[in-house]
């Protein structure tokens, strides 16, 4: 599942949107109330690890202001975005009788949804899903290879083809048009 369009406020004030997901990894995680214990172990224990290939970015129905109080309080360094009339909490699938049930999801670079965790329970909750990350990075490295490969063939193909058929409309002084070309040099692949 791709996540939807959205536009949301940061515990600073600041729009972030589905835009702002793409190019990184991202664990999003739902926490009933800023202020309690349970929400305010969470979200001491993700500021707490370093998630150096990943940015983590908690979601609750609280308040821009309620959840700066609560940024500040616990020197919290993950983003918190609030979200009121429940959006994205709909989207997700996390509110059960109008009130948020705490999970997470592993977002990959792309805006997919690739993990997810649902009725979490703190303790143990951030190792795992840092685990879980490291093995979705691991997994992504060929993957991602292979489309860099491929994206840089297909540019290359297409350099080598305006290169020839502008050399080729510099010869005719009587016509303009491009002329296509096979490329002389065929790219290959070791994987």
């Amino acid at each position: 599942m791709r996540v939807r369009h959205f536009e949301l406020l940061t515990d600073e004030g600041k729009t972030f949107t589905h835009v702002d997901l793409y190019g990184k990894y991202t664990i999003l995680f739902f926490f009933p109330k800023a202020g309690t214990s349970g929400c305010t172990r969470e979200a001491v224990e993700f500021s707490k690890e370093n998630f150096e290939k990943a940015q983590v970015v908690g979601i609750s129905r609280d308040s821009v202001e309620a959840l700066k109080r609560f940024k500040e309080k616990n020197d919290l360094k993950v983003t918190l975005l609030s979200d009121p009339e429940g959006i994205l909490h709909e989207f997700f699938n996390v509110l059960e009788n109008g009130k948020t049930v705490r999970s997470t999801f592993l977002i990959d670079r792309w805006g997919f949804v690739r993990k997810e965790w649902r009725r979490v329970k703190v303790e143990g909750h951030v190792q795992e899903v840092k685990e879980a990350l490291d093995r979705l990075i691991e997994e992504d490295l060929p993957l991602n290879k292979h489309i860099e490969w491929r994206r840089a063939r297909r540019a290359l193909k297409k350099e080598q083809s305006t290169e020839r058929g502008v050399r080729t409309s510099h010869k005719s002084s009587s016509s303009c048009s491009f002329v296509h070309e096979q490329p002389a040099v065929e790219v290959r692949g070791s994987g």
